[in-house]
């Protein structure tokens, strides 16, 4: 049926196994859990959902007994079967039953057979469950909610992670909170944390997203104190921050910065520079002179990459075919087309 897509046929298949009282097993339960996220099944996803709440039931009232060797372990609700739960609310969108989920899993009954990831989830990783739920739908509130909650109820020394705070980074990253970035910050050196180059990734993009392009080159030189100097990621995002903000002379200096400091120049800072030419150029109607040196910047870029031995991707060439386009280029357009199909490329990928 999942293979088939045959969606209409899950909750016939549920209501075969109970009118025949066939066992229905946790890793069947699992299977059915992840058709019910995959089609987004709301009422199937909810039926699966009472059975393992009753299941729970069941098993907790047998352990209280005494009678937790009666347990058939096939039947068991490990944490695995939570995990699959709360992915399939996550995928359908339906917050609160998330919640639900986890608070029914921070209660799993304990079993010393069983591996840590399949028995009862930990506060704090319940609330970094959350947090990375709700950033990764775009809920700035709730992360804030929930990050509040967490520090309120577990206190930053035992709930706050690394983890955790790149969760916070990213969500004010992708909502322009930038002055949120500073309670970060302060995180880190509360638990005395030590920032990866992600860390820094998240903060130097935040203030790039918020034009901030002065504090944004500030926190790459803190990166290079710290240690990820080297790290091309880094770099890429301040050239992309500002090429997108149209400072082109300045996502040149800051290449060629990285030469001047030993760096290696890869692919996603040159797809960045091209693609800020390009979105320049197209601005720039009515002025030739200023076109022509955008594209002559565009074309001479693509040759050192080819030079240096950096094979251009569909990106690379996206950008070189808008300015062509524009320019009525079409002798160079179709140059450009045959060296892409030597590359492997096909003009359908450039526009898929």
């Amino acid at each position: 049926y999942q293979r088939r897509v045959r969606v209409n046929r899950f909750d016939h298949l549920l209501s075969f196994i109970k009118s025949n009282q066939i066992p229905l097993y946790s890793k069947t339960l699992v299977q059915l859990i992840n058709a019910a996220k995959e089609h987004r099944l709301f009422t199937l996803a909810d039926k699966l959902h009472q059975i393992v709440s009753k299941r729970v039931q069941k098993q907790r009232a047998m352990i209280s007994a005494g009678n937790q060797s009666a347990i058939d372990e096939e039947m068991r609700v490990t944490g695995d079967v939570y995990k699959s739960l709360l992915q399939m609310y996550g995928e359908q969108l339906r917050p609160e039953l998330a919640e639900k989920v986890l608070e029914e899993w921070k209660e799993l009954p304990l079993h010393p057979d069983l591996p840590p990831h399949q028995q009862a989830l930990p506060e704090t990783e319940a609330y970094n469950h959350l947090l990375k739920y709700y950033n990764e739908t775009n809920q700035p509130k709730e992360v804030d909610r929930v990050a509040k909650n967490l520090i309120d109820k577990v206190g930053v020394a035992q709930g706050i992670s690394l983890s955790s705070i790149h969760i916070l980074l990213d969500s004010y990253r992708k909502s322009a909170a930038v002055d949120r970035v500073s309670e970060c910050v302060k995180l880190l050196k509360e638990k005395g944390l030590r920032p990866t180059v992600i860390t820094f990734q998240l903060i130097v993009d935040s203030f790039c997203r918020a034009g901030q392009m002065k504090e944004a080159e500030e926190w790459i030189e803190r990166a290079v104190e710290n240690g990820w100097g080297k790290k091309e990621m880094l770099w890429f995002t301040l050239i992309r921050g500002f090429a997108s903000a149209g400072q082109l002379d300045e996502a040149e200096r800051i290449i060629r910065q990285m030469r001047s400091r030993g760096l290696r120049v890869g692919l996603l800072s040159y797809n960045a520079l091209m693609e800020g030419y390009s979105k320049v150029h197209a601005g720039l109607q009515g002025k030739e002179k200023e076109r022509e040196l955008l594209r002559n910047k565009l074309l001479k870029t693509y040759k050192r990459m080819n030079l240096e031995g950096i094979k251009a991707d569909k990106w690379s060439f996206a950008s070189l075919f808008e300015v062509l386009k524009r320019d009525g280029l079409l002798n160079e357009a179709t140059f450009l087309l045959q060296e892409m199909k030597n590359l492997g490329y096909t003009p359908q990928q450039l526009f898929q």
